[in-house]
């Protein structure tokens, strides 16, 4: 890397954390339908928890403005830094620290400081942040999580592969190396939050939609 941080990239960086922690699973639930969705179902606050234990309209809310929080800290710290994709492809410090915005975005969700740490999944957080660096790979990452959800009803096998497939798609399309270690990380982060899951799903008791 070229040059030490700025104090725009701790902004950015201390911002997408600050984005990623608001805790719009809880909030939707407590104050549209006066229930604490940490006490219900696998107790996430992550948009599958709220669609299950909640109504499928919370559910999607909670899916579209957890995407956004992952979304728009990259994009914006794309776009202030007037770089075109291309350019970006050569400039490695630009990629790093935009990847370290998106994982800050990605900790904030699973570990709310406004919920004493804890949170979600991060599988929606971490697709906004997927498409932000390649909406080629986000939208193929989305058709494929829900063509797997269709198939077998089980989100979180969904999550976790469809996360996996990210790093194929992004080495193929080309992109900046910090960008696929950037989905291996992603993978590797959301499988260790889906542990639980996991377990559950080798069992046979995973709960399906």
């Amino acid at each position: 890397m070229d040059k030490i941080l700025t104090g725009q990239d701790l902004f950015f960086l201390f911002s997408s954390y600050l984005l990623g922690s608001i805790p719009f699973g809880f909030l939707i639930a407590k104050y549209f339908y006066n229930v604490d969705i940490r006490e219900l179902g696998s107790k996430s606050t992550g948009a599958t928890n709220v669609y299950r234990c909640v109504s499928k309209r919370a559910g999607i809310m909670v899916f579209i403005l957890d995407f956004f929080k992952g979304y728009f800290p990259v994009t914006l710290y794309f776009c202030l830094n007037h770089m075109t994709r291309m350019s970006l492809l050569s400039n490695y410090t630009i990629d790093y620290i935009a990847i370290a915005i998106a994982l800050a975005g990605l900790i904030g969700h699973s570990k709310s400081i406004f919920l004493k740490f804890k949170g979600g999944k991060s599988a929606a957080t971490g697709l906004g942040t997927i498409f932000a660096l390649d909406y080629r790979v986000g939208f193929i990452c989305f058709v494929f999580w829900l063509s797997l959800v269709l198939t077998f009803r089980i989100v979180s096998l969904a999550s976790i592969l469809a996360t996996l497939s990210t790093i194929l798609f992004m080495y193929l399309f080309k992109n900046p190396f910090p960008f696929t270690l950037y989905c291996l990380i992603g993978f590797i982060f959301v499988s260790v939050r889906h542990k639980d899951n996991i377990i559950r799903m080798i069992q046979g008791k995973e709960a399906k939609i």
